[in-house]
């Protein structure tokens, strides 16, 4: 687990192709991460790739747009999924102390079906 975290809500899912156009930044709050390190947490499929702006397609080591293939964190750990429904009750009881912007990324997660995998990128 890094100290930072971007969700990634996968748009698709399916054996021959996955991917998620959307990035979802969250503050840096530790006593949410520790709710979100506590929950059923999914290695993702084979294949492990994933077309996401986190894609390793720049030569001079910065992200764009394209494929990941390795489904790895910057610590060299492998991605892992939470589903939308979990993580969106993740900050459930400390509302309240959330920031606007880990509100707004909750409140965007319990709109989506709750079965959909969303990737923990750690940084």
């Amino acid at each position: 687990m890094g100290i930072d975290l971007t969700l990634m809500p996968l748009e698709a899912d399916l054996e021959t192709v996955r991917f998620s156009h959307t990035l979802l930044e969250m503050d840096r709050d530790y006593d949410l991460w520790e709710k979100i390190r506590n929950l059923e947490r999914l290695p993702l499929h084979e294949p492990e790739t994933v077309y996401t702006y986190l894609g390793d397609g720049k030569e001079d080591g910065e992200h764009g747009y394209g494929k990941n293939s390795t489904g790895e964190d910057c610590y060299g750990h492998p991605w892992h999924t939470a589903t939308a429904g979990d993580l969106s009750r993740a900050g459930h009881g400390i509302v309240p102390q959330l920031s606007d912007r880990n509100r707004a990324v909750l409140v965007y997660l319990k709109q989506l079906d709750p079965d959909t995998k969303v990737i923990l990128h750690w940084h």
